[in-house]
């Protein structure tokens, strides 16, 4: 485990000390047998993971932060935890509110130029497939 957890976003949802671990130190807590159990817990629009180990209870940090790891969909922080071999825990929903979502997570400019760079990419292959090949005229010599 890493460091003490002082964020005082978390300070307000939970009531006992957590310590953090990263992907990484999960993996590796994981592995050995560490985990008791993982709770998803959403807060405003965010969800979190809450580790409980051997040793005591940690939250999924930011890999180079004490930051809690938040994730916008749950579905994500499932196939993480899948991917680390926890396929089962619990989930804690009682302070989920969609409308605090986090809209900042939004790249609108990035979406923009991602379809800019596809329709150039689709023009460029359809103009590949109208154009005919060019004849080539070879004279033989005798």
């Amino acid at each position: 485990m890493s460091t003490f957890l002082f964020c005082p976003f978390w300070a307000s949802v939970l009531t006992i000390a957590m310590y953090t671990l990263t992907l990484e130190q999960l993996r590796v807590t994981t592995d050995n047998g560490g985990v008791k159990g993982v709770l998803l817990k959403a807060y405003g629009g965010s969800f979190f993971v809450e580790i409980e180990t051997r040793t005591g209870n940690a939250v999924l940090s930011k890999a180079r932060s004490t930051q809690p790891r938040s994730f916008a969909n749950p579905i994500q922080a499932m196939r993480v935890l899948r991917e680390l071999g926890i396929a089962c825990g619990r989930f804690d929903l009682t302070q989920y509110d969609p409308n605090q979502r986090d809209m900042s997570r939004t790249r609108p400019d990035r979406a923009r130029a991602m379809k800019a760079i596809h329709a150039a990419a689709s023009a460029k292959l359809q103009d590949k497939k109208n154009s005919k090949p060019k004849q080539i005229q070879l004279d033989l010599l005798d």
